[in-house]
């Protein structure tokens, strides 16, 4: 067979039936396996709610439990509240080790200070410290200017009408003398003056005897009771000698309570 004869009819009889199944092809399944990581959005939750419950509880055991404002209140022995910013009661110390207060103390913490007043009141009229049916308590507030207004509120609107109060104001935990005659401005029930003040006007002199500080060494007296007696010593011309002032330090609150109120 000739050569065109043979090309001829291969093309008039020769078919090539090829299928195009481009549509059908997917590409992405030749392509390495992308593996997708599905987010646990339940765990996130967990844990943020764990981190808010955290610092929720660290701002509670701050407010409730950081002591910002501090009482003594001495009939004998003195006792001592710590507050936090709610007056609340949430520690308590006292001057006598020896004194059974521990169920009181255990009373007394988490209290509000109102109803914390109450009870101590009633251990005190149960102890007999009681006089003439009238029970005789000094305070002494140690806070900021606005928590003292609202402690003095609270001790004027919980006081039963047995119950002879006098409240200072201030820092008593050191009672400093000045040089020479060392004498100290007294203390106003509202802590407006610093008894630590020594404006010539309210510096008396301990007449032919020793100074507050050497006679003050002789005698076991808190500062608070140390401040008041300053302050009747100081506003009282009565009282000018060193014999006076002992008879001051020896006197018992509710003595001190009458001279306090003339």
């Amino acid at each position: 067979m000739k050569f065109k004869e043979f090309k001829a009819d291969l093309k008039a009889n020769a078919k090539f039936n090829i299928v195009n199944n481009y549509d059908d092809l997917n590409v992405k399944s030749y392509l390495p396996f992308e593996r997708k990581t599905q987010r646990n959005y339940f765990r996130y939750a967990m844990v943020s709610l764990a981190v808010l419950f955290l610092v929720g509880m660290g701002g509670f055991m701050y407010l409730n439990l950081n002591p910002v404002s501090y009482l003594q209140v001495e009939v004998n022995p003195s006792i001592e509240l710590e507050l936090n910013r709610f007056n609340r009661v949430i520690g308590v110390k006292t001057t006598d080790d020896d004194l059974p207060m521990t169920d009181l103390y255990n009373d007394l913490k988490y209290n509000k200070l109102h109803v914390a007043l109450h009870m101590i009141y009633l251990f005190y009229e149960e102890e007999g410290l009681s006089v003439n049916n009238n029970l005789y308590v000094l305070y002494g507030i140690d806070a900021e200017a606005n928590r003292r207004d609202a402690i003095s509120q609270i001790i004027i609107y919980s006081t039963p009408i047995n119950v002879k109060t006098i409240v200072l104001a201030g820092d008593f935990n050191e009672v400093e003398f000045t040089s020479g005659t060392e004498a100290a401005i007294p203390m106003t029930p509202d802590g407006s003056f610093d008894y630590n003040n020594t404006n010539d006007d309210y510096i008396p002199n301990i007449e032919q005897g020793r100074s507050f500080s050497e006679i003050v060494a002789d005698y076991e007296v808190s500062d608070l009771r140390l401040s008041l007696v300053i302050m009747i010593f100081n506003s009282n011309e009565e009282f000018s000698t060193e014999s006076d002032f002992i008879s001051l330090l020896n006197m018992e609150i509710y003595e001190l309570y009458e001279l306090y109120e003339e």
